[in-house]
């Protein structure tokens, strides 16, 4: 059996221990930085996000188009006196904000790594 099957179920196998648990209570970092994300979609182009807080398991992030739950990918980013972090993440939830005027500013996206 080819060698990405076996990545591929322990990528399923990550993300359904994660979607399994429930993050809401662990603390969160507002950290301003940008992230950079290799969607598995399109693994040729890399896309930069501002994130907005930062958890043990993953992040918040702020994007100019929506983010389909479910898209996953591979996240780089680094954090002052830190080593670089490069992971397999997954978008958990996506959402619009709004301005004032009742149009949308922005999206944001929680990205869960594995």
């Amino acid at each position: 059996m080819p060698e990405h099957f076996d990545d591929l179920r322990s990528l399923r196998k990550a993300m359904a221990q994660t979607l399994a648990e429930d993050r809401r209570d662990r603390s969160r970092v507002t950290i301003v930085t940008d992230v950079l994300v290799r969607w598995h979609h399109d693994p040729g182009k890399q896309m930069r996000y501002e994130t907005l807080d930062i958890s043990e398991g993953g992040l918040r992030i702020r994007s100019t188009c929506v983010l389909l739950e479910g898209m996953t990918g591979r996240v780089r980013f680094s954090l002052p006196e830190s080593p670089t972090i490069d992971r397999p993440a997954m978008v958990a939830w996506s959402r619009a904000c709004y301005n004032q005027e009742g149009r949308v500013d922005h999206f944001e996206a929680g990205i869960r790594l594995f």
